[in-house]
């Protein structure tokens, strides 16, 4: 008998028998090297709720055989401007998944195998990617950047288990934030272990609210649905927690096409801005950090990924100016202040480098 031809609850039933208590052990994995990616090992209680989430995935899940190897597809860019940001995730999967082989794998034995595709951050990419995991057996998709990328494959994941019901494809996400991805485009599919854009924002006004400081806003993100969704949450929640902040400007840039944002500072420094919403990542974080450190202006950066690669060694390096404040909403927007209160302190031994102060915000978590 055919798998979709069982009775009983349809899709449920079948992602019992195809997958299984192994779910579990991926989630978990995947999780960790996301962790890994995004400092969240700094909290404890964070890990602890994110493995909570990964076991709660199987309470579903009836006993299956366990495969020899299970391979976990990482699909991020490997090339072009944010290839350092996806090899990144790769490493960080690579770990996990050594961690887990070394102790003597999952369920008596079963060990996992990595294998990295390069999306070239490019949605028909991605597809073709899938469709290569897919071929050589793979049930388990992992992707973390561009909610692009994500949206594509989830496209292509829905369509391949409606036609290939015996080939189910699970679809981990540790990353792409757009909030459309669980809402317009929910899928049973697609399972996202971040907080979406809106939720971070909430985190970020929050903070924005709080200082007096702020008068004149500027918003500068990517131009996709990301960045598009990331200043549609600023516009919104800065009106309705600060109606007195003016807003002086709301720009989109190319995704990934920046080599010099010095033309985008002049800007917002001739606006009068004193502060900067972005939710920018990868190069093109780092390459906005590095050409206001360049032009010597000072605003406040409220950001989504400062802890990015190469951003905080940027922040760091001898400007002779003074300090920046830096916050980020990270996963658990509380870790803000203990991770950049360590940097201050570093700084402040050391006068050569840059200071970094950390807005502090008490977030509402229900």
């Amino acid at each position: 008998m055919r798998v979709d031809e069982l009775p009983g609850d349809g899709l449920w039933t079948r992602m019992r028998i195809l997958h299984g208590p192994i779910l579990r052990e991926v989630a978990v994995t995947v999780l960790d090297a996301a962790m890994h990616n995004f400092l969240v090992e700094e909290i404890p209680q964070m890990k602890w709720r994110t493995r909570a989430l990964a076991l709660s995935l199987t309470t579903l899940a009836m006993h299956a055989g366990a495969a020899e190897t299970v391979k976990i597809a990482v699909i991020d860019p490997l090339s072009g401007p944010f290839a350092n940001v996806g090899e990144a995730m790769v490493r960080h999967m690579q770990m996990a998944v050594d961690a887990v082989n070394a102790r003597g794998g999952v369920l008596g034995g079963t060990k996992f195998e990595v294998m990295a595709l390069d999306s070239k951050s490019n949605p028909q990419e991605a597809q073709l990617a899938l469709k290569q995991a897919i071929d050589k057996g793979v049930k388990y998709i992992n992707q973390t950047n561009g909610s692009n990328i994500a949206a594509a494959l989830i496209d292509a994941v829905n369509k391949n288990n409606e036609r290939n019901p015996d080939k189910l494809v699970l679809f981990l996400n540790t990353g792409a934030v757009d909030p459309a991805l669980t809402n317009d485009k929910c899928s049973f599919w697609h399972f996202r272990f971040d907080a979406d854009a809106d939720m971070k924002m909430v985190a970020l006004t929050d903070a924005i609210a709080a200082n007096p400081g702020v008068k004149k806003v500027y918003l500068i993100n990517q131009d996709y649905a990301f960045g598009q969704a990331v200043a549609k949450a600023a516009r919104e929640m800065i009106a309705k927690k600060r109606p007195d902040i003016k807003l002086v400007g709301d720009e989109l840039h190319p995704l990934g096409k920046i080599k010099d944002f010095a033309p985008y500072i002049a800007k917002i420094k001739a606006s009068g801005a004193d502060t900067v919403v972005t939710g920018n990542w990868g190069n093109d974080m780092t390459l906005l950090i590095k050409a206001s450190r360049d032009a010597g202006y000072k605003p406040e950066f409220y950001t989504y990924y400062a802890g990015g690669l190469g951003t905080s060694s940027t922040l760091l390096r001898d400007t002779r100016t003074s300090s920046w404040a830096a916050c980020t909403s990270s996963r658990l927007s509380r870790s803000c202040s203990s991770i950049f209160d360590r940097v201050s302190d570093i700084c402040a031994r050391s006068p050569s480098s840059t200071a970094i102060s950390a807005r502090t915000w008490p977030p509402n978590w229900s």
